[in-house]
């Protein structure tokens, strides 16, 4: 059982516990959320040590794990493939009551990933339990697909429906209902367009074909 939410990183403390694959997964993840990345291994995969190079944000601590490490953060992720070590580490973040996801076991961790679809300010995130990553990823691609080209653009309309309607209304009841009235109105307006543009390009290539087969 799980409740989907999504954290602000913030000013906050994300440790890493892990150097391989998985962990410069996390990291790569976090470099545009977290002010303060710390990844803590024996070894780092080269991208990891040069993400540290050229970001302020990641720190890398070049030994073994020691539980201090995690004093402080608000979010650790355990990436080694060490089992007892992982353990050890996700015992440590809930005695200390860390939030933490422990890549090999997902039933022991408190936060579980997901796949997940950045478009500006949208931002959609997919769950399958943490079990099934290739069906996560599947219907990211299945929603990306299905996304309009203009979301920019629709986006920014719906801000303008929020402006107009503080700007308009007391009541939030009546400032809810003049935004989804607009909205309604904006994507359907829109979609018109898309139909006329397609019929356009149909056109275009009838016409096309027309000539092509004129001339042979």
């Amino acid at each position: 059982m799980a409740y989907p939410v999504f954290l602000n990183l913030e000013d906050r403390r994300v440790v890493i516990v892990g150097g391989g694959r998985i962990a410069e997964r996390k990291v790569k993840s976090l470099l545009n959320e977290c002010s303060d990345i710390v990844v803590v291994s024996r070894s780092f995969t080269a991208s990891i040590e040069k993400y540290a190079d050229e970001k302020e944000n990641v720190k890398l601590i070049r030994r073994y794990f020691e539980p201090q490490d995690v004093d402080g953060a608000f979010l650790v992720f355990i990436t080694t493939n060490n089992q007892e070590v992982n353990n050890q580490i996700a015992d440590i973040c809930v005695e200390k009551n860390i939030l933490f996801n422990h890549s090999a076991d997902v039933n022991q961790g408190n936060v579980k990933n997901g796949s997940q679809i950045r478009w500006g300010d949208l931002h959609i995130m997919i769950g399958s339990g943490g079990t099934r990553p290739g069906v996560s990823k599947w219907v990211r691609t299945l929603v990306e697909k299905s996304l309009p080209e203009d979301i920019d653009r629709i986006m920014f309309l719906y801000d303008d429906l929020r402006e107009q309607a503080r700007d308009r209304f007391t009541e939030s009841i009546d400032r809810e209902n003049f935004i989804r009235n607009n909205f309604r109105d904006i994507i359907n307006t829109l979609e018109d367009e898309k139909q006329v543009d397609n019929a356009e390009t149909k056109h275009i290539d009838n016409n096309l074909d027309d000539i092509n087969n004129k001339r042979g």
